[in-house]
């Protein structure tokens, strides 16, 4: 991490471990001398950021220097609809000065191109978690850490796929796994193959979900559902206004 400045990229489904990959890759990085800002309730966090902060964050500069910034849900504060709002323009330049400020930042949405595009211009680091499967189980021996609880991931694999086949769809899974890929999204203009697959990475659910399965989590959740739900109403409501008006193109 040293000398080097970086945006990471946690895309999936809900469940599919995109918080507890962001709680992982926070407490690696406390454990690299970096303070840890989050924007969810983290027990090991220097700061949690409020929402005004996050939406506010070119002037809170002073909180952030030399830490790793972890925001859940980015879509909540830099939805790509709202391109061109006050908001976005300041959270963007913002990550443009990342360098400067000796941080690093990670990220998770659901989609991709649900995020600003200048944000993720910025970002060079992708992963892909999801729930572990009994495909997984030979590359899961190449992972130490996974090995030394074998039998307790092979028990947790399946019961998960076990409760998919009673037609449960939203089971619970305790260890996961992400996908890496390391490339920059403007190069998707230049080839078909933007990305570098570079490995995978073993997510130890039980490890990491205590430090933020809290009440408080379950209300900052509920505020971000209720954030982007609003955001949708307002945007499809100017939508449908400049319509009516005859302005639309």
């Amino acid at each position: 991490m040293a000398g080097m400045s970086y945006v990471i990229g946690v895309i999936g489904p809900p469940g599919c471990f995109k918080t507890t990959f962001l709680t992982m890759l926070g407490m690696r990085s406390k454990k690299a001398g970096l303070r840890v800002v989050s924007d969810y309730n983290l027990d090991f966090a220097d700061v949690i950021l409020t929402s005004d902060q996050v939406e506010n964050i070119i002037t809170h500069e002073d909180l952030l220097r030399n830490s790793i910034v972890l925001i859940d849900e980015a879509p909540t504060f830099l939805d790509s609809r709202e391109s061109q709002t006050k908001t976005n323009r300041q959270q963007t330049r913002f990550y443009q000065h990342v360098r400067k400020l000796d941080l690093h930042v990670a990220y998770s949405t659901q989609f991709s191109d649900m995020v600003d595009k200048r944000l993720r211009n910025f970002t060079t680091f992708w992963y892909y978690p999801r729930p572990v499967r009994s495909t997984d189980i030979r590359l899961l021996s190449t992972f130490p850490n996974a090995r030394k609880k074998w039998a307790d991931v092979l028990k947790s694999i399946t019961t998960y796929e076990h409760e998919l086949a009673q037609g449960n769809t939203d089971p619970h899974a305790e260890y996961g796994i992400a996908e890496y890929h390391q490339g920059s999204w403007s190069m998707m203009q230049n080839g078909p193959t933007p990305f570098t697959m570079k490995g995978y990475v073993f997510i130890d659910g039980k490890e990491w979900f205590k430090h933020y399965q809290t009440k408080q989590v379950m209300m900052r959740s509920t505020e971000h559902s209720r954030a982007s739900a609003l955001a949708q109403k307002k945007h499809l409501g100017k939508h449908k206004q400049k319509k009516v008006q005859g302005k639309y193109d």
